[in-house]
């Protein structure tokens, strides 16, 4: 679970985590991925939707900004994911490029993430 919560960016796919876990070796499968996600989305740390950008859906968990995670991330039920510092360092990292231009217009066009998230550089503090 903490792969997702540390993936680059404010969103994270299967295929995202896959590539980044080539460094570990392992494999990320649809429905590890999913189990993982759907642990996040009841510990209401982001959610899990279905995107379509392409020939298939695209699963992608859209985690919650840095300051709506700081209260989980520190408390005792939550604090192993990850630390606060970690997740607002890979938050505000350029996503995987695994994660297309299409892909980003689409989460902005239906609201699920502002187009801030995506302009890294521009980030700063989350609201």
């Amino acid at each position: 679970m903490s792969g997702i919560l540390l993936a680059p960016g404010p969103v994270a796919t299967r295929y995202a985590l896959t590539r980044m876990s080539r460094v570990f070796c392992t494999a990320v499968t649809r429905s590890k991925f999913l189990v993982a996600a759907k642990r996040l989305e009841t510990a209401n740390m982001g959610h899990l939707v279905a995107l379509t950008s392409g020939k298939r859906p695209q699963q992608v968990f859209i985690k919650k900004t840095p300051a709506e995670m700081d209260r989980f991330l520190r408390s005792d039920e939550h604090g192993g994911y990850c630390t606060p510092e970690e997740y607002l360092v890979k938050f505000k990292a350029t996503p995987s490029t695994v994660i297309t231009q299409k892909m980003k217009d689409g989460l902005v066009a239906l609201g699920l993430v502002s187009e801030s998230c995506f302009k890294q550089e521009e980030v700063g503090e989350m609201k």
